[in-house]
């Protein structure tokens, strides 16, 4: 699924959520944005967004059709087990962007466990699980 810039820079509010960025959220995040198709000044604006932290608010500027919004979500689930640890911060974090996105509860425990299901297999790479579920949406907003 192919996401814009601010989405990302947005996301990199989920790294800062403990205070922190740690380098493996810092390479999760910009592989992910280029697995979405990011490159070049879009791609130093979201390590932009890394350096200098960043407001989970700012996702409401963002505009996300329908289907992107569990996507960004199981991407900002999976962001916060990258570094093997899941601080009750990120946890809080998680649960306002669901908020900010308007999930349901179905929605994001949907998107959670796709970014779950392969997320220590992984590593830094965006999870099978969550590229599947990303098609999953795509395919369904074309039926």
């Amino acid at each position: 699924m192919k996401l814009g810039k601010d989405v990302f820079v947005a996301l990199a509010a989920v790294a800062w959520a403990d205070g922190v960025v740690k380098d493996e959220e810092v390479v999760a995040l910009l592989g992910a944005a280029r697995a979405c198709g990011l490159s070049g000044s879009e791609l130093e604006d979201v390590r932009a967004a890394l350096e200098t932290k960043t407001d989970i608010e700012r996702v409401t500027a963002v505009e996300l059709g329908e289907e992107e919004r569990s996507f960004v979500y199981g991407i900002a689930a999976w962001l916060t087990r990258v570094d093997g640890f899941v601080a009750p911060d990120e946890t809080a974090t998680l649960a306002r962007l669901g908020d900010l996105l308007g999930l349901s509860h179905e929605d994001r425990a949907l998107a959670a466990r796709a970014a779950a299901s392969t997320s220590r297999a992984s590593g830094s790479a965006l999870p099978s699980g969550l590229l599947a579920l990303g098609r999953e949406i795509e395919d369904a907003a074309q039926d």
